[in-house]
């Protein structure tokens, strides 16, 4: 029994200072990293993000390579580093990596409105319990 007092003192105590909950912050927060983390690290990583741009990249030269090779013709590097960047797989996960950039960077801002929800709660609940009764 005496461990759910302090909770829910502490819940009554949020709610007459005004002050967020903290469990459902903590809650959306764990929800947006766990749904999204991925994609946030890999943007928040660029060694890894360029590691990704390489592998596509080495993909489609290899197939340019292939098929010019099919095709009878003689390909120098410069020939198929161009065509590779040309390519419209790389051309695809470049508009695709812009898109999820941006989509990163949304919930990275949303897990920081978070956290700053989560520290004016704090400073809310510093206060209100400083007052005196």
């Amino acid at each position: 029994m005496a461990d759910y007092i302090a909770p829910i003192a502490f819940k009554e105590a949020q709610v007459r200072a005004g002050a967020p909950d903290l469990d459902d912050l903590h809650d959306k927060r764990r929800t947006i990293i766990e749904t999204h983390g991925e994609l946030m690290a890999l943007h928040r990583n660029k060694s890894l993000l360029d590691a990704r741009r390489k592998e596509t990249l080495a993909l489609c030269a290899l197939e340019v390579r292939n098929q010019l090779e099919n095709e009878g013709k003689k390909a120098t590097e410069a020939m198929v580093d161009n065509m590779a960047h040309a390519h419209p797989r790389y051309r695809q996960w470049i508009s695709d990596t812009i898109v999820e950039g941006a989509k990163a960077l949304m919930y990275e801002n949303l897990v920081q409105e978070v956290d700053e929800l989560v520290n004016r709660g704090q400073a809310v609940m510093r206060q209100y319990s400083s007052e005196p009764k």
